[in-house]
């Protein structure tokens, strides 16, 4: 995976897949309070970025456009499905141009949902608008892999916009299995004893090498680059080891843990009254700031290791 940050509103994500190379493009559009001219100089800097990437890989286009596509399918080229929501804006319609020009789909108006909330991806602040301005954009060939693409109301994110997902089928080509390398313990180099073990064992063997190099017996340096190698994957198999691979630390604190349980469980609830939408709008400033402490302490532990 590669990562490049192209500007404020715009991040390029690049991963190497078995089906070959896959382009994100994540963005943050202009509100619909922008100048036009600010607007103009996203879809360019957009269009810019995908030029350089759309003929060479899949691309994958999406994130907080500000714009509301609506559902005139009929009259959108090939932009829309049939389950759009309510009535285009003027961003809207610029995103519907740029998706007719780069051959796109919005996919999130593709498909027909058994509840109304799978639909809007965002909530205003006083609860009562509920719009569609977030989308998943993909290469319009790549529309029957696009099983479904709706919002996911029961993610825990603490904000006014849903999580929206794209699930994309894919055939995948066989690739065969490479062997995992294995690893040693250099840790135990940390014992004075094991150390003076594995000094005394690797000059024994390199001995006979360096014996040879200045000795009269011709030896090419392929061959002799070898035999150091194996002096020393040899000796660091036998004093050392290999070592074990232990499952990944959970780094979020068990009391983080506990906050966002009570985030989730209060979730459906928050607006019910006053009490509840402030102690949820605590409860996700205080799991951000305890996130990123827990983030920072498991990290420094990681340096010391």
């Amino acid at each position: 995976m590669g990562y490049n940050p192209v500007s404020d509103r715009i991040i390029l994500a690049r991963f190497k897949t078995m089906i070959g190379i896959l382009i994100v493009i994540q963005i943050y559009a202009p509100t619909t309070d922008a100048k036009q001219q600010e607007i103009d100089s996203f879809y360019n800097l957009l269009q810019a970025t995908l030029n350089d990437h759309k003929h060479s890989a899949s691309v994958i286009v999406m994130g907080d456009f500000n714009a509301k596509v609506g559902n005139d399918w009929k009259n959108a080229g090939g932009a829309l499905g049939r389950f759009g929501r309510g009535d285009s804006n003027e961003t809207g319609e610029c995103l519907i141009q740029f998706a007719n020009a780069n051959s796109m789909v919005i996919t999130n108006t593709c498909f027909r949902q058994a509840k109304a909330n799978r639909q809007w991806t965002w909530e205003s602040p006083d609860g009562v608008t509920l719009n569609v301005i977030d989308y998943i954009l993909i290469s319009s060939r790549w529309k029957s892999s696009v099983t479904n693409s709706r919002a996911y109301p029961s993610a825990d994110i603490g904000s006014d916009h849903q999580l929206l997902i794209a699930n994309i089928r894919l055939k995948l080509k066989v690739r065969r299995r490479h062997k995992a390398s294995n690893r040693y313990d250099t840790k135990k180099l940390n014992d004075p004893l094991v150390a003076i073990e594995y000094q005394a064992e690797v000059a024994e063997k390199l001995t006979p090498i360096i014996d040879m190099l200045t000795g009269d017996t011709e030896s090419g340096i392929n061959d002799t680059a070898e035999r150091l190698v194996d002096a020393f994957n040899s000796t660091s198999q036998n004093v050392l080891g290999n070592v074990r691979s232990l499952p990944a630390k959970e780094w979020l604190s068990e009391d983080t843990w506990k906050l966002i349980q009570e985030r989730r469980t209060l979730k459906p609830s928050r607006r019910e009254n006053i009490d509840n939408q402030r102690h949820y709008n605590y409860l996700c400033r205080e799991i951000k700031r305890r996130s990123q402490c827990d983030k920072d302490t498991y990290l420094r532990k990681i340096v010391r290791v």
